[in-house]
């Protein structure tokens, strides 16, 4: 009679729920760009040539094109699905640095500070105050960290808040922090206010030959008349975070997958801490 053997079960390393909750996040990615795309895709794109005057020459259809274009622009035209799908996508991350403060802290602080711990997320430098009665007044940063006695846990901490930067509202952290927090009570997401531009340049240069004695090949001498250059600019609607308009002029795909990035950096930065 056979014997079936159980393979040993691998133990969960402390990571794997923040690592999973941005396996989700980069699904739902996926799925929102096809969503975008979908989207986009039943809006024209304008497309305008570069004149002798230097001024834009469209066609009627593109005239009537990027009319449409600025109606709905105009219009502050909204997502509410867009808006759904990305605020979930930004609680993921959210999550994942919250789920990683959790597991940094040791079994007391767990328990006597069960309701206070969350990875911190501050705009300006916070420090702990000793009162005149020696009682220490916690600032915010303190209280969040509470059970996390690693040093070097507490160095990157410390590393990755916004406030060490002069542009702290482009900051990866802030702005998922922000982001998550209008996603509460506002539209989170609508059709960009500043239309997408490409440009495309193509130019031509002819320039003067001779003979060259010495090879027996061509050389040139000089360029003759002026560069012809022409540029087609190509304008079409995108989606971003209204939110952060003011900020960050990314659109909704991009400034997302660099979200996820900085997130799975950051929490993997953290692994040493569990070996």
């Amino acid at each position: 009679m056979s014997t079936i053997v159980t393979p040993p079960r691998k133990s969960a390393h402390p990571l794997d729920g923040a690592r999973e909750r941005l396996k989700r996040a980069d699904e739902n990615i996926r799925n929102l760009e096809v969503e975008v795309s979908q989207f986009l895709s039943g809006f024209p794109k304008v497309i305008a040539t570069r004149g002798p005057d230097n001024k834009a020459i469209l066609t009627d259809d593109h005239r009537k094109a990027f009319e449409i274009l600025r109606q709905i622009v105009v219009g502050r035209t909204e997502v509410p699905r867009f808006g759904v799908l990305a605020g979930e996508i930004v609680h993921h991350f959210r999550s994942a640095f919250d789920h990683l403060i959790w597991q940094l802290a040791d079994a007391e602080g767990r328990r006597r500070f069960a309701n206070e711990i969350e990875f911190p997320i501050c705009e300006t430098r916070q420090e702990c105050i000793r009162k005149a009665d020696g009682k220490v007044k916690h600032s915010s940063f303190c209280r969040k960290v509470q059970g996390v006695s690693s040093l070097t846990a507490l160095a990157r901490i410390h590393g990755l808040q916004p406030y060490h930067r002069v542009d702290l509202f482009n900051h990866p952290l802030l702005q998922i922090h922000l982001l998550d927090k209008f996603d509460k009570h506002r539209e989170l997401v609508g059709v960009n206010q500043d239309l997408f531009q490409r440009f495309m340049y193509s130019g031509r240069q002819p320039f003067g030959t001779v003979k060259d004695s010495a090879s027996g090949g061509i050389r040139i001498v000089k360029p003759i008349g002026p560069l012809e250059v022409n540029m087609q600019a190509e304008l079409s609607l995108n989606i971003s975070f209204a939110e952060l308009r003011k900020w960050e002029a990314k659109p909704l795909l991009v400034l997302l997958k660099e979200l996820l990035s900085f997130t799975s950096d950051a929490v993997e930065s953290f692994a040493d801490e569990f070996r």
